[in-house]
């Protein structure tokens, strides 16, 4: 996970504004994520609850570590086959339920890796995710595995390497097995033997070049060779032999063909030298041995090249400036031209002044709108600009004007200065919709002002087609930054070869040369859109990631103080078409592979964080994954002992997340929730990548009108293509079935939606609960009205599982959690609730009461004890029973997080 990964899921639903002439846009009392508000008593309907770093408590209602065969690798190694995960000796699928450990989090001291595995064991993870163990933020403060104060990036440091080995030796005797990445935060240096030039790579966490350069591959071999080959000293084994490491991972988060997000195949012509020379000599090679001649490559590039024309916006073309979030902004255009010849002349001039900065760039824009573009079609934007105070950051795109806002070929980054510049982009427009596109210049983040001039968007572009002089044999057809539609589909078909043969060689290195017996995966199947699925045909499962409303940095990557996050709930976006973060996860599942989810958050502070875990777990279910993972498990050293969350990704020390691990282990790794009976699998024709650059659009080409029920279908893409020229089709086999999950919609006198699950051994209610009587199979609850600290209407979760996997009415013990908004003592918001800053509080955790009576199904007679931080019987309520149902009443003299439902000895 990094920089790059900010708003991978949220779509982003601005408002419209057609202003003309001068106009000044207020924020409405908004404020910078920098300037705390003055911080709001604490709510008096809060109590204090803490998880303890060190709870290793055993044989209480919340220990689930019976789950985990021990040691890890006992029965075998994890097979990949029919779509699922197997263990070697037993033949039984297994289902793995874990979560991150990164940086420094992989390093511990020897006693805290050992109370900490049995703590993760406890709640229920059978799996963790070793991650960013070749960064080097924290080479100096014992957080990497790297020597200190080495110039390069290669020798593995032996006292770090020791710590590494013995908190896998303890996971590992837990029953926990090992996600182990390769290359995720490493950056090389002219001291690994490169050229300097390599401090110039635009990319971040120098991606995408090191799937090409020889050099950069070849020091990915050698780490794969020092990290898979060495032997733990404490269990004996080589890290390619040992039955615990069940997944490696290749290269987090990267494609060669372009990020998570559109457009694909772009700026890779912004690469320094020797790299893009390289690049340049591979891509000629290519095309020689795909050509027989110039002329046949001319002819075919050449075909359905767009004609030069005049430019598309005109000075009639209106300006529609954009205000989102707390940002104000002031406006100007110029009049057009009396007698202007509007074939010739550009769009009216304008200058955008940011008074007060937004939290994204997009928070203030001037754009363009109701432009109609080709898909296919080539194009250049032309503009100058100046700013001032300066430099400004000017994001200039071409994207839909409607929703899903999607870019449709352009996004770069400019900056204004002081002095008018001339900019000229060529694209290739891709996913277009008739008259719904939009010229954008976005600059949210920075106050100043920044002048347009002489705004063009005409049709053609210079270096679309093969041009005259430009030959294979000769080297010097340039990486192209718009095409004909088959120059476009060559250039992504060319990147994603690439990608296939790193893969190859990668693989081989790890199986045939080291014999590792681990599950590979070279990154995330949406890297590179469709063709994700050629880059991972050889490997054993598929991955994703997603993220509810993550951190954005508006002006510097992981600046603490400078961040905001949307802080609404994924339950207003469990709808048709997207489902939220969830059901972009469905979609990319790949047919007959495992298809594990590696990275999942709902990032902390947000007051909704408790339906999390409940929906991840249920709906996880219901689309027969095969793992699971949270991101991150945050600070757990003694030295530290924390009794707070610390940050967005902080999984330990949130009772709001942690505190539904138990809940959600048993959930997902026992199947307590049906998968659904439909299965829908999306097939598209050789090349994909011609057919859909990205897996949604294929989706919504095969669906048409017809709608996804997500909680009723089973997703899946198949990577298998159809022969050339067949069409995008979805074929469907099992037929549809009542589902145990059900979305319900707002009810009279309540707000918002709730999600709701009925299964024998589960129960769960989450979303917007208060005022509402809702019954959710063996569960029931009646919660009276309340508000959140920042004044929402109730919105708490509610789950109930059966420990022993019973119907919950006859089983042995029922763990019920019950959670609502979590914020730490003393923690500010801004006014806009959304940053707290640097103001994070101090502990201890706070919960809100929730004013509730539950009900549930029971064949005996029950005790209903209220439980610490640990699991221990604190408290017993008082209840009632009648007709086959036990009623109780949260009381507000104990309130817990947990309750546990036992049989009652008296």
């Amino acid at each position: 996970m990094n920089a790059r990964a900010c708003n991978r899921i949220i779509r982003r639903v601005l408002g419209r504004a057609m202003l003309a002439g001068a106009l000044l846009w207020g924020g409405g009392g908004g404020s910078l994520a920098a300037e705390p508000a003055t911080p709001r008593p604490q709510p008096a309907d809060t109590f204090a609850f803490v998880i303890p770093f060190d709870d290793t408590l055993a044989g209480v209602a919340n220990d689930v570590s019976f789950l985990n065969d021990k040691p890890a690798g006992a029965n075998g190694y994890i097979l990949a086959g029919d779509g699922h995960f197997y263990e070697q000796k037993t033949g039984r699928r297994i289902r793995f339920f874990g979560t991150n450990m990164t940086a420094g989090e992989a390093f511990p001291d020897r006693a805290d890796a050992e109370v900490f595995a049995r703590r993760l064991a406890k709640a229920g993870i059978n799996v963790v995710r070793l991650h960013h163990l070749d960064n080097g933020w924290a080479v100096d403060s014992g957080g990497s595995i790297w020597t200190p104060g080495s110039s390069d990036r290669r020798n593995l440091d032996p006292g770090q390497l020791d710590k590494l080995d013995y908190l896998i030796a303890q996971l590992r005797q837990q029953g926990i097995y090992i996600n182990l990445n390769l290359k995720v935060s490493r950056e090389l240096t002219p001291g690994d033997g490169l050229p300097e030039s390599i401090r110039q790579i635009p990319f971040a966490l120098q991606k995408r070049v090191d799937y090409f350069y020889p050099r950069l591959i070849e020091l990915q071999k050698e780490y794969a060779r020092r990290l898979l080959g060495h032997v733990n000293p404490y269990t004996g084994l080589s890290y390619a032999e040992d039955p615990a490491v069940a997944f490696v991972e290749i290269n987090n988060e990267n494609s060669l063909v372009g990020m998570w997000s559109r457009p694909l195949g772009r700026e890779l012509d912004t690469l320094p030298e020797p790299f893009k020379g390289e690049l340049t000599a591979l891509w000629n090679a290519w095309l020689k041995r795909k050509y027989a001649s110039d002329e046949l490559l001319r002819e075919t590039w050449n075909r359905g090249l767009t004609r030069p024309g005049p430019t598309i916006v005109t000075p009639h073309t209106p300006w529609t400036p954009e205000r989102h979030g707390p940002a104000e902004i002031r406006f100007e255009t110029s009049e057009p031209g009396v007698n202007a010849d509007a074939a010739e002349r550009g769009a009216a001039d304008a200058m955008l002044e940011v008074l007060r900065a937004g939290e994204a760039d997009w928070h203030a824009m001037a754009t363009l709108r109701g432009l109609d573009l080709v898909a296919g079609g080539n194009y250049t934007v032309s503009f100058r600009l100046r700013g001032e105070p300066g430099p400004h950051r000017v994001r200039v795109g071409v994207s839909l004007d409607q929703a899903d806002w999607r870019s449709v070929g352009l996004d770069r980054v400019v900056v204004a200065g002081p002095q008018w510049q001339q900019h000229t982009f060529s694209f290739t427009a891709t996913g277009t919709v008739p008259r719904h596109a939009r010229l954008l210049f976005a600059m949210g983040t920075s106050v100043g002002k920044v002048w347009l001039s002489d705004v063009r968007l005409r049709p053609g572009a210079e270096g679309a087609g093969l041009a005259p002089d430009q030959s294979p044999a000769a080297g010097n057809v340039p990486i192209p930054q718009a095409g004909t539609p088959q120059q476009h589909a060559d250039w992504i078909g060319f990147l994603s070869h690439l990608e296939r043969s790193y893969a190859d060689q990668m693989r081989a290195v790890l199986k045939d040369e080291l014999k590792a017996r681990a599950n590979i995966v070279v990154t995330q199947i949406d890297y590179g859109g469709t063709t994700g699925m050629n880059r991972e045909a050889a490997m054993e499962f598929a991955d994703a990631h997603a993220y509810w409303q993550h951190p954005r940095f508006p002006m510097r990557d992981w600046d603490p103080v400078d961040w905001t996050i949307e802080n609404s709930p994924q339950m207003a976006a469990l709808t048709q078409p997207s489902f939220g973060a969830l059901g972009a996860l469905a979609r990319v599942r790949v047919a007959g592979k495992p298809f594990t989810v590696s990275e999942y958050d709902h990032s902390a502070p947000s007051d909704y964080v408790c339906e999390m875990l409940p929906t991840y777990a249920t709906f996880a279910c219901i689309q027969d994954w095969d793992a699971i993972y949270t991101f991150a498990v945050g600070p757990y050293a003694a030295r530290q002992r924390p009794d707070r969350f610390e940050g967005f990704f902080d999984q330990s020390n949130h009772p709001g997340k942690w505190g539904f691990y138990p809940t959600a282990a048993l959930i997902f790794r026992r199947g307590l929730v049906e998968p659904a009976s439909q299965n829908l699998t999306l097939e598209l024709p050789e090349p994909m990548h011609v057919a859909a650059e990205f897996v949604d659009d294929a989706w919504k080409s095969a669906m048409g009108d017809e709608k996804i029920d997500y909680l009723s279908q089973r997703l899946a893409v198949s990577d298998r293509p159809a022969p050339p020229g067949s069409p995008l089709r979805v074929t469907r086999w099992g037929k549809p079935s009542a589902p145990q999950a059900r979305v319900q919609a707002d009810q009279p006198g309540g707000k918002g939606r709730r999600y709701v699950v009925a299964a024998p051994a589960a129960a769960a209610i989450v979303g917007y609960i208060g005022g509402q009587t809702i019954q959710a199979g063996p569960l029931a609850v009646e919660v009276e009205p309340f508000q959140m600290a920042g004044g929402d209407e109730g919105f708490a979760a509610i789950t109930a599982v059966a420990t022993d996997g019973k119907p919950i009415e006859s089983s042995s013990c029922v763990l019920v959690t019950v959670c609502g908004q979590v914020h730490n003592t003393d923690m500010r918001w801004n006014a806009t609730r959304s940053s707290v800053g640097r103001d994070w509080g101090r502990g201890p955790t706070l919960l809100q009461k929730i004013p509730a009576t539950i009900s549930l199904k029971s064949d005996t007679a029950r005790a209903v004890w209220a439980l610490d931080g640990r699991g221990r019987r604190v408290a017993r309520l008082a209840m009632q029973r009648d007709a086959g149902v036990i009623r109780f009443r949260l009381a507000s003299a104990d309130p817990s997080l947990w309750y546990e439902l036992s049989p009652s000895v008296d």
